[in-house]
């Protein structure tokens, strides 16, 4: 999966424990903290409710996504009524204190 594998690098220059499987789903550990993400291909510009459902019945707990595709409000309904947190690539980064330009500041 393209999305996960540019996630993958990005948190594993940043240090982070992430595991080697990423596909279809990546497990990251940080702060005693385990996130399960998934992240659709490069292809979607809107993310609908099947995106969702996949991440889901993947065992996803976040789904992160890039700035270039949006989810739909149906999307985000979805996803918050099945508990599953649905953010940006940056934000994403930033909450794991993983954030590209914040490590070539530092």
């Amino acid at each position: 999966m393209a999305g996960n594998r540019w996630l993958y690098e990005q948190l594993k220059a940043a240090g982070r424990k992430v595991e080697d499987n990423y596909d279809p789903v990546m497990t990251v550990t940080y702060r005693n903290k385990v996130y399960k993400v998934y992240s659709p291909g490069g292809g979607a510009y809107v993310l609908g409710v099947d995106v969702v459902q996949t991440a889901l019945a993947n065992g996803a707990t976040h789904l992160a996504h890039g700035s270039f595709c949006e989810p739909s409000a149906e999307a985000l309904a979805y996803a918050s009524s099945h508990g599953l947190e649905v953010v940006k690539y940056g934000p994403f980064l930033g909450a794991l204190h993983a954030h590209p330009q914040r490590q070539k500041s530092e």
